[in-house]
């Protein structure tokens, strides 16, 4: 809840002991919309620290005086909103509330860490400048400093290249043809609660768009614009648009749905896969389909992969042999505890694979809980390997075929 971290202050009479101004905490006797400025120069400082809190009511002393009037309550956020989006870029998060400390009434704005740093000034006021970076120093909220600047920078630089990297894993395991691109120029006059659909008729690496009718708002795949960090963003509505390929292995191991997901949905979602070798008998199977009306369920999907040709042809009387001749003492040990999953050797891993694929149905169903964190580990920790992904599938495909086909 939003004044829970009163808890952590220890109160002695009418004075805050503990904790008093810092890195997360500055005091203010009074709430005056004439400081809004300073007020401003602190919130971007949290935001380019860790975040804190700003307490209207208490002494710098720590004495605590509470609200002696209503102008804190009686601002408006949205006029708080716009003052600091006319300082500073991107958008502060923050948040404002009342509560109780130590008896009295005190108002609390509180900041949360940014997610894209660094918040920066972009004109002059009267205790800002133009380009101005403030950080949270002890109890001071000081112009940033090149240490502190310089890794904000280097964060900045790691987190990129890790969006950019699982952008990449991401374009590998659903395969290029199934990705395509969305100028978000064409949403920059969108509204927020807006929702958009995607048009038929686009060249293979692009998205176009158009705002949605009514009778469009409840079918297809669609775009509902968000307000993130002050941007308009698009977020997918259809339902099966949610569901990734961890999802689809997950959910398939705990042999259960997450809630508020149509198993059809996951059906659907199944053509969309670069490859047809995933789990695909359990989500028929709770979605209530016969295998006929399953294949005329993704012949109606618009996907081009050819995981959807190789689903397909597996329905269509041409599944393949998964069936492995290899057992292991290994997937004995694993199975009984004596040897633990995590102390597993690399080298022992295509043995294990291949021999759950030796299984019978009776053997699964009786060793199901450990088979299924096996299979979870060996998924997590080796699927992006090239040299197991095909052992991987296989494994579960074969689960998925003796167990629900």
């Amino acid at each position: 809840m939003s004044c829970d971290f009163i808890s952590e202050f220890q109160v002695t009479g009418d004075k805050v002991v503990n904790p008093r101004e810092g890195i997360t905490y500055e005091f203010k006797e009074n709430f005056n919309w004439g400081g809004k400025e300073k007020y401003a120069k602190i919130m971007a400082s949290f935001a380019n620290s860790t975040g804190g809190y700003l307490l209207f009511g208490v002494k710098d002393d720590g004495h605590i005086e509470g609200l002696s009037n209503n102008n804190f309550e009686d601002r408006d956020p949205a006029n708080i909103s716009s003052f600091l989006n006319s300082l500073f870029t991107p958008a502060i998060r923050w948040g404002k509330f009342v509560c109780e400390l130590g008896g009295y009434k005190i108002g609390v704005i509180k900041v949360e860490e940014a997610i894209e740093k660094p918040i920066i000034s972009y004109r002059n006021g009267q205790e800002v400048k133009e380009g101005d970076i403030f950080f949270r120093y002890a109890a001071q909220s000081e112009r940033i400093k090149f240490s502190e600047l310089k890794s904000i920078i280097e964060i900045g630089r790691r987190v990129y290249g890790e969006k950019l990297l699982k952008s990449l894993r991401m374009i590998v395991e659903k395969g290029p043809e199934s990705v395509k691109l969305l100028d978000l120029n064409e949403l920059k006059d969108a509204k927020k609660d807006e929702i958009y659909f995607l048009d038929d008729n686009f060249p293979d690496s692009e998205v176009r768009v158009h705002r949605a009718s009514e009778s469009e708002q409840t079918k297809g795949v669609g775009i509902k614009i968000v307000n993130v960090e002050g941007k308009a963003m698009p977020i997918t509505i259809r339902e099966f648009a949610n569901i990734s390929s961890e999802l689809i292995v997950h959910a398939f191991l705990d042999q259960e749905l997450p809630a508020k997901f149509d198993p059809m949905g996951f059906v659907e979602r199944l053509a969309f896969e670069t490859s047809g070798l995933v789990p695909m008998y359990f989500y028929i199977k709770e979605a209530n389909l016969t295998r006929d009306e399953a294949v005329e369920l993704i012949k109606k999907t618009k996907s081009t992969t050819r995981g959807r040709t190789t689903i397909l042809k597996r329905l269509s009387g041409k599944e393949y042999d998964f069936r492995s001749s290899t057992y292991s003492n290994t997937l004995d040990d694993l199975i009984n505890g004596s040897l633990s999953i995590s102390d597993l050797q690399t080298s022992n891993v295509r043995t294990v694979l291949q021999s759950i694929r030796s299984c019978s149905k009776g053997f699964l169903v009786q060793n199901w809980n450990r088979l299924k964190d096996i299979m979870q580990y060996l998924y997590d920790e080796y699927y992006m390997n090239p040299k197991f992904r095909s052992e991987v599938r296989w494994a579960m495909c074969f689960i998925d075929l003796t167990l629900f086909s």
